[in-house]
């Protein structure tokens, strides 16, 4: 036993978690699940060329950084470089009008024709493509690409393949009669003429052939050629996408690659390549069942905080509201067990749940998220009893998906704290006794409640409280300023898209626009 403390003493301050509309705390496992299966880049990186331009900004930098006499440190010089040249690179897009979604489009764009100083002050920028939330995580060797990586003094170092990007693209911009000023670390202004005429030869859509191929070998090495345990599952996931589009056979939306990468059996694929797809296939499943179990969650939590705002002060008022709509379609004195017997009972005896869902709409995971997501945008309240159900299926999958080691390795992702798969199921199946509605009562209360008022302790500041409900003497009181600022989740991106953008720039996928249903459809190229 450690003896007792006789004396005051320090302890090491706490971490706090990130903050951000996570109520629940349920977000961080999901990205945990996103990076195991597409590591290396993030729902905003989809495109090459970014890449290319921050590989050239740090080439050029550190070309012309021996020349310098002056006493500005290295890093410091560096940061106002770059601002320039990612403050022209958003700015020349703008003119374009061909910002959209692009990190930096939101930039303040002073009116006239300058010249303006391109730094981040004057124009109003926020982070930088060098940071966490930007590109950076995807442009360093450990967390992405292998691209470049930062140095002690605040500049970056390109690797081999970061510098073959950077002077593919400087091929082009050094025909421009303005590339001195291009290059020129210390000439900070810039004017209209200049930005129009540098976005001809750096526009995002252009990335050029060479800079397609070169990124494209570190982004999907060639087989046996990964330089670390991330860039293979990438280039495992990446398969998975080629081979699921080689069994559909022809063009396909990303909601339907999505689907059937999920619950396609193993045994549609050839049979040489499922050995390779059978655990990323897994992860991928484990993925889109997590992504489906939090918008269930988050949405029963924003249905909960309407209805306190609108008078109902106790969790049983609130069980019996839910209860009480038309889409539940069992009993609230109906056991948990049938509940789940429910479902498994219209799967077909040959199929797994999951894959069930091929079969039976009422078993289709993507269907059901799809109808929740609709309710939810429509301000419908038949949104509390879809998710009710959709979390109950959840279960049910998970608990059939759990006696397979391939899947089962990534159902506890989060633990208890952040109401893993696993434990979801886990905890139905220790309360399958009990009656749907006491179930209810305890979700209220356990999974919603509790675990709000946990996470947002966790994370309050004097600053930037975090609760949006408190007890009081009268009950559960609403801290909401008025019912609209109920919260109404959104599924989270899952990296699918910005895959399939960059393996279109990277001449692995094809990709067309269809006018009739405003969707673009994809398939395979051959690289």
């Amino acid at each position: 036993m450690n003896p007792l403390p006789q004396r005051a003493f320090f302890v090491s301050p706490s971490v706090r978690e990130s903050g951000g509309v996570d109520y629940l705390g349920l977000r961080q496992a999901n990205l945990e699940l996103m990076d195991q299966f597409m590591p290396g880049i993030n729902n905003g990186t989809q495109w090459i060329r970014p890449y290319s331009v921050m590989c050239w900004a740090v080439w050029i930098f550190n070309q012309h950084s021996q020349t310098y006499s002056g006493e500005l440190p290295a890093g410091q010089r560096f940061q106002r470089f770059r601002e320039k040249i990612e403050v022209l690179f958003g700015w020349s897009h703008q003119l374009a009008g061909d910002g959209a979604y692009m990190a930096g489009n939101r930039q303040y764009s002073p009116p006239g024709n300058g010249p303006f100083t391109l730094d981040f002050k004057t124009w109003h920028r926020g982070p930088s493509w060098f940071d966490a939330v930007q590109y950076g995580p995807s442009f360093k060797p450990d967390t992405g690409l292998g691209l470049a990586w930062p140095q002690p003094d605040g500049t970056y170092g390109v690797t081999e393949a970061g510098e073959a990007l950077a002077r593919a693209l400087d091929k082009g911009l050094r025909t421009l009669a303005l590339y001195p000023w291009l290059i020129c670390v210390e000439d900070l202004q810039g004017s209209v003429k200049q930005a129009g005429a540098v976005h001809l030869k750096w526009g995002r859509n252009w990335p050029t052939r060479q800079e397609a191929q070169i990124f494209r070998d570190e982004f999907y090495p060639p087989a046996g050629t990964a330089k670390n345990p991330r860039a293979s599952h990438r280039e495992c996931s990446i398969n998975l996408i080629r081979a699921t589009l080689q069994v559909l056979g022809s063009e396909t939306s990303l909601p339907v690659l999505r689907r059937a990468m999920a619950l396609l059996p193993l045994s549609d694929f050839p049979a040489e390549q499922v050995a390779g797809l059978a655990p990323t296939q897994a992860l991928w499943r484990v993925l889109q069942l997590r992504q489906a179990q939090r918008l269930a969650f988050e949405s029963l939590f924003g249905w909960m905080e309407l209805h306190i705002a609108q008078g109902l002060h106790s969790s049983e008022a609130l069980r019996d509201r839910l209860l009480s709509l038309d889409c539940i379609p069992l009993r609230a004195e109906s056991s948990v067990q049938a509940v789940l017997e429910h479902y498994r009972a219209l799967s077909p005896q040959a199929a797994n749940l999951l894959e069930a869902g091929l079969q039976v709409a009422e078993l289709d995971l993507f269907e059901r998220i799809d109808h929740l997501q609709e309710y939810i945008d429509n301000h419908d309240e038949q949104a509390a009893g879809e998710a009710l159900q959709l979390l109950f299926l959840v279960a049910a999958i998970t608990q059939d998906l759990s006696a397979c080691p391939r899947h089962s390795a990534y159902l506890d992702q989060g633990g208890q704290a952040r109401l893993s798969l696993q434990y979801w199921a886990r905890s139905l199946q220790r309360k399958q006794q009990i009656s749907l509605a006491e179930l209810v009562l305890n979700l209220i209360e356990n999974n919603l409640l509790s675990q709000h008022f946990g996470i947002a302790a966790m994370r309050m500041t004097e600053a930037k409280p975090r609760l949006r409900i408190s007890l009081e003497d009268q009950g559960l009181v609403s801290l909401l300023s008025g019912t609209d600022k109920a919260w109404q989740p959104r599924l989270t991106e899952d990296r699918l898209y910005s895959t399939l953008a960059l393996m279109t720039e990277s001449r692995l996928l094809q990709c067309r626009q269809c006018d009739e249903t405003n969707t673009r459809l994809y398939q395979r190229a051959d690289p």
